[in-house]
C-alpha cells in the first residue's frame, strides 16, 4: 500500500529535479524500507554504510583510525556496502547489495527536500507538515515626481532616496528651473506628484486641469535678504520672482513693514527665484526674495543678512506642499496613499536626522550640506503646514487684493490621505 502511494510522488520528484541514478536508487530504497523500523532506527540504519566510508560528507568512524592495524582476517566489512555500484574506488564485485545501503552524497549531507521529508514522515508515521511557502514579491510601482531646489523639498530627496522604497514605489524624479513649468506637467501626465508652491494649485488657470494639495511640506520659508553693510532703510531696489509665488507674496506683504513703497524702491521682476538671487549676488540690487537654503547661503558667505521672513507677517504659513491631479487621486487611491504614507515618513526623517538629511539634500539643491544644515536649524519641512487655514486665508486676500486671483478658491486642499497616513499603527 505504502509502495502505490508513494509511486506518483516518487516519479513527479524524478522529472522535476532529473536526479543521478545513485539518488533515485536510494529513494527506491527508501520506498522499500519496513514499515515497523523506528525513525531513529532507520536513521540510525541508513548512516551505517556511511561511517568510515571515506565518502565526502560522511562521519568520521572510531574504527577508521585503527583499522589499518588490524589483520586482514579481522577488518570489518564495511566497505562490500560499497561494491559494484558504481561508487568511486570501490572494488569490483558480483555480489548485489542491498538498495537501502547505497552511499549517496546529498542525502548523506542531510539536505532534506520536500520528497524526503514526506518520506521520513511516512516512515514514523507522523503528518506531513510542509514548509512555510515562498514569499512572492510584487513588482514596484513606478512614480514620476516633479521638483524644485530648496529645503522645502527636502521629505521630497529623502523619500526618494530612503522612504519611497518601502512602501514598494520606484521614484524618477526631475527639478525644474521653475515652479510655474511643474503644473502642466501634472495635467499633462508627464508627472503623477509633484512639490510646488499651494498659491500655484489654488490658482488654477481658467480651462486647467484640477489639482490637489494631499500634504503639507515647507513653512514659512521665503527670506527676505538685505546687502551686507547696508539697512532696510537704505534699500533702494529688490529682486522678486514672478508673481504668486511666496517668494513674491512674502515681499509684497512686507513691503509696508519695511517701508519700501513703490514711490521709493524699484522693483526688479524675474521669470524665477534664481534669476532674484543672481541679482543680489552679483549686486545688481540691493535686496531680493528667496527660499531657504538660499538665505542661509547669502548669510554663510557673508553676502547678505536676513531681514524678515514670512513667519514674522503670516506665522505658520504653508509654503511648498505635495501636489497631484485630481484625476490620479481618482484613478488610483491607493498609489497616493503610499506616496503620502513616504512623505510623512520622510518629513519626519528630516525632523529628527537633520545633519543625515542635509547630506542627502545637498547634491539635490547645488549647495554643500553646511548650508543645508544651517537653513534647517531655522526652517524646517512640516507637514501639517497645510492645515494653517488662518494663514492660507490671509494669503488668499492679499492674492486677491493684488489681482492675482479674482475670486477665493476653495476645494484645492484634499487631506484625507494625510490623516490616514498620520493614523497609521
Amino acid at each position: 500500500m505504502r509502495h502505490a502511494l508513494l509511486r506518483p510522488v516518487f516519479q513527479i520528484w524524478i522529472e522535476i529535479r532529473n536526479p543521478g541514478t545513485q539518488e533515485i536508487m536510494a529513494i527506491r530504497a527508501l520506498l522499500w524500507w519496513p514499515a515497523r523500523k523506528s525513525f531513529r532506527g532507520w536513521r540510525r540504519e541508513f548512516d551505517a554504510p556511511f561511517l568510515g566510508s571515506g565518502v565526502a560528507g560522511a562521519p568520521p568512524s572510531r574504527a577508521a583510525a585503527s583499522q589499518e592495524l588490524r589483520p586482514p582476517g579481522q577488518r570489518r566489512r564495511r566497505s562490500s556496502a560499497l561494491q559494484g555500484n558504481g561508487v568511486a574506488g570501490a572494488p569490483p564485485s558480483i555480489k548485489r547489495v542491498p538498495p537501502h545501503r547505497l552511499v549517496i552524497a546529498p542525502l548523506v549531507e542531510r539536505r532534506r527536500n520536500v520528497l524526503y521529508s514526506l518520506i521520513g514522515s511516512h516512515q514514523c508515521g507522523l503528518p506531513y507538515r510542509p514548509g512555510p511557502k515562498p514569499s512572492v514579491t510584487k513588482p514596484m510601482t513606478e512614480i514620476r515626481l516633479a521638483l524644485l531646489r530648496g529645503v522645502c523639498q527636502m521629505p521630497a530627496y529623502v523619500a526618494h532616496t530612503k522612504h519611497f522604497a518601502d512602501q514598494n514605489l520606484h521614484s524618477r524624479i526631475t527639478i525644474a528651473p521653475s515652479a510655474w513649468l511643474i503644473p502642466e506637467q501634472l495635467c499633462s501626465g508627464k508627472a503623477d506628484f509633484a512639490v510646488i508652491p499651494w498659491t500655484r494649485v489654488a490658482a488654477g488657470r481658467p480651462g486647467e486641469a484640477p489639482l490637489k494639495v494631499i500634504c503639507g511640506s515647507g513653512i514659512e520659508e521665503a527670506a527676505i535678504v538685505v546687502r551686507s553693510g547696508l539697512t532696510p532703510e537704505q534699500v533702494s531696489s529688490v529682486a522678486v520672482p514672478r508673481e504668486g509665488g511666496m517668494k513674491d507674496l512674502t515681499a509684497m506683504g512686507l513691503l509696508d513693514s519695511l517701508g519700501w513703497t513703490r514711490e521709493r524702491v524699484k522693483h526688479h521682476r524675474f521669470p524665477s527665484g534664481d534669476g532674484a538671487i543672481i541679482c543680489l549676488f552679483g549686486n545688481g540690487a540691493d535686496a531680493s526674495s528667496m527660499v531657504e537654503p538660499y538665505a542661509a547661503m547669502m548669510e554663510e558667505t557673508g553676502v547678505g543678512h536676513v531681514v524678515r521672513r514670512t513667519g514674522d507677517l503670516w506665522p505658520g504659513a504653508p509654503g511648498c506642499s505635495l501636489a497631484t491631479s485630481a484625476a490620479v487621486i481618482e484613478r488610483d487611491p491607493d498609489l497616493v496613499q503610499r506616496v503620502v504614507n513616504a512623505y510623512v515618513d520622510a518629513c519626519a526623517f528630516v525632523t529628527e536626522n537633520p545633519d543625515t538629511a542635509a547630506e542627502i539634500g545637498a547634491p539635490f539643491i547645488g549647495v554643500h550640506a553646511q548650508i543645508v544644515r544651517r537653513a534647517l536649524q531655522s526652517n524646517r519641512p512640516n507637514v501639517d503646514a497645510i492645515r494653517n487655514a488662518g494663514a492660507i486665508e490671509k494669503v488668499l486676500r492679499l492674492m486677491q487684493e493684488l489681482k492675482y486671483i479674482d475670486k477665493l478658491p476653495e476645494d484645492f486642499i484634499d487631506l484625507q490621505f494625510l490623516d490616514r497616513a498620520q493614523h497609521r499603527t
